[in-house]
């Protein structure tokens, strides 16, 4: 278990200068943050590319010469702001060395994290709310990691399965009842037209044009697609760098069974949801058509889909709360949020790498070109391997009496 405990760290980390524990290639703090920001404009233009080839391909029909340079542009955007990510990081991190003179537990990584994603405030609307979200994500997960690490919570299907539901349904009955006006971006795969609902209660007849089959069908095969799609790209993407030097690795990406059991998870959830809703046409049954569409959580029994649900409800819950921090008093809300979840989650991966989600840890290797997991082995290196902290030790002392035996001769 790679688990770096208070007592390893207070005993073999603490008093290590950046060089020995941050960046071992380099004895200069500024070359080292120079060497980690070139590595991230690597490892960034590659991370990045496919997911905005992916963005043009889905909105291909508002291709356009405007639009394919505002897309250029938005690319330009993040490239920066994972450059910078990576900068923040490093520098926060020597820099609190300096002016502490120790590494503490508690810090080493989470001010680099926290300051690190402060790189947040220069992306776009979209990302920033986008990537926010998306973190919030990542640490609820790590922390439901952390109490099944400690025995606190036991991994059980049916929990899980049980939770979903309840937080399904509740969703669902937030979605119908939220203003339709004051949208918001979520990651929650499906919002239903509470418009068309709303008229279907009226007329107490179904809205859609053809047959209440050929309605299910349509909306089952398309999110089928849909939920291929987006266990394929989060199972690409953070690979993008080894796809590259091995492209035959795609082809055994895009045939993996988690992509297919997404899929149907998406494209049974809507069956369900729809089939539902022309049953108890002319009645508004929310919770209900959320609570049974949600039984499709069999197909594919995933924490991320539970937590993702959960986020989304939480979300509609506290959308008037950060309407008032951000517009009645001007407290950017989405960015502090991404800048405490970025430490946290720096945190678990330098610290508690078992717990932390794979998704960050690749990530964090493809957009740095490697340069953060070599910061991640090396903290590992010093906290476990015992043997090599006394040798180190052994060696400086041997070359500290050597040097003093030198000036006396002299």
């Amino acid at each position: 278990m790679n688990l770096i405990s208070k007592e390893e760290f207070y005993k073999s980390v603490t008093y290590l200068t950046c060089y020995e524990l941050l960046h071992p290639w380099s004895k200069s703090c500024v070359k080292a943050c120079l060497f980690m920001s070139l590595n991230t404009v690597k490892g960034g233009t590659k991370f990045f590319i496919p997911i905005y080839l992916c963005k043009i391909i889905i909105n291909k029909n508002k291709l356009s010469k405007r639009y394919l340079l505002l897309q250029f542009r938005c690319y330009i955007r993040s490239v920066i702001y994972a450059t910078l990510y990576a900068t923040f990081f490093m520098t926060s991190m020597c820099t609190c060395r300096h002016l502490c003179g120790q590494f503490f537990y508690y810090n080493v990584a989470f001010l680099g994290g926290f300051f690190g994603g402060a790189s947040i405030f220069i992306e776009s609307e979209f990302n920033k709310t986008l990537t926010t979200v998306l973190w919030v994500n990542l640490c609820i997960e790590t922390m439901i990691r952390y109490l099944e690490a400690y025995g606190i919570l036991k991994p059980n299907k049916l929990f899980f399965g049980v939770s979903f539901m309840v937080s399904c349904s509740l969703m669902t009955h937030l979605m119908m009842e939220h203003d339709p006006s004051k949208k918001f971006l979520k990651l929650w795969f499906f919002t239903p037209n509470t418009t068309d609902l709303k008229q279907m209660e009226k007329v107490k007849q179904c809205f859609h044009k053809d047959s209440c089959t050929n309605y299910i069908f349509q909306g089952a095969y398309k999110y089928f697609l849909i939920g291929y799609l987006v266990q394929t790209l989060k199972t690409v993407l953070p690979r993008a760098g080894i796809i590259l030097k091995q492209p035959l690795l795609l082809l055994q990406l895009l045939f993996r069974k988690n992509n297919f059991m997404m899929a149907s998870f998406f494209g049974s959830f809507i069956a369900i949801f729809r089939a539902i809703n022309c049953y108890y046409s002319g009645k508004k049954k929310p919770e209900v058509m959320g609570f049974l569409a949600s039984t499709s959580y069999i197909l594919k029994h995933d924490v991320t889909i539970a937590i993702t649900s959960f986020t989304t409800t939480l979300q509609y819950l506290l959308h008037p709360l950060r309407q008032t921090l951000e517009e009645k008093y001007k407290i950017p809300y989405r960015e502090l949020l991404f800048m405490l979840c970025n430490g946290y989650l720096m945190h678990a991966r330098f610290l508690h790498p078992d717990q932390c989600p794979q998704y960050v840890i690749n990530m964090l290797k493809t957009t740095t070109n490697g340069a953060a997991e070599n910061v991640f082995r090396n903290t590992l290196k010093w906290s476990t391997n015992k043997e090599y902290v006394k040798n180190y030790f052994f060696k400086i002392k041997e070359n500290a009496l050597e040097k003093f035996y030198r000036k006396l001769n002299f």
